[in-house]
């Protein structure tokens, strides 16, 4: 009977000292934290390219900003919103709508994906690292555009190549 009882705490210490190996990690890279604007071209089919405008706001949204000219010539506006999320690889944009854009971030810039999430054979397609309050916004006309920090909804004249400043009354 002793000999089961010392079998057994044995084998109970055995089990404990294999469970405290640890298996040594591998080389871990820290993410470095990403500029939150960027400015460039992406693709569009139609309508040649797109001149994009990203923000990323440190909350995980977005706001991405487009400027093309339509099939008569006139310049045509969108805004897109939604949720960004960075992988080691990747940054993911997912807009309110659940369509996704994928990017590469690289050091200066962000390199245009295609859905299948490689890059497009055509390298004008990136996003370039700007300081927004120091780059002059290409655009003109009124935005709207809304502060979640202090929930309030506001309207910014957009001059071309001025920069953004507040409209005369809130909205």
């Amino acid at each position: 009977m002793k000999q089961w009882i010392t079998g057994g705490v044995l084998i109970v210490a055995l089990s404990g000292l294999i469970g405290c190996h640890s298996s040594p990690k591998g080389k871990e890279e820290q993410l470095r934290p990403m500029a939150q604007h960027y400015r460039g071209k992406l693709p569009c089919g139609a309508c040649g390219d797109i001149e994009a405008a990203l923000f990323l706001d440190a909350d995980g949204s977005f706001v991405m900003q487009e400027s093309y000219r339509d099939r008569t010539g006139g310049q045509v506006m969108a805004e897109e919103s939604g949720r960004w999320r960075r992988t080691a690889e990747q940054l993911i944009l997912t807009d309110n709508h659940g369509d996704k854009h994928y990017f590469r971030a690289r050091d200066a810039y962000l390199e245009a994906l295609g859905q299948d999430k490689n890059p497009l054979s055509d390298h004008r397609y990136r996003l370039f690292a700007v300081d927004f309050m120091t780059t002059p916004v290409s655009w003109h006309g009124v935005a709207i555009g809304c502060d979640s920090r202090i929930m309030k909804t506001f309207a910014l004249h957009v001059r071309r190549d001025a920069g953004l400043e507040p409209a005369a009354r809130r909205v």
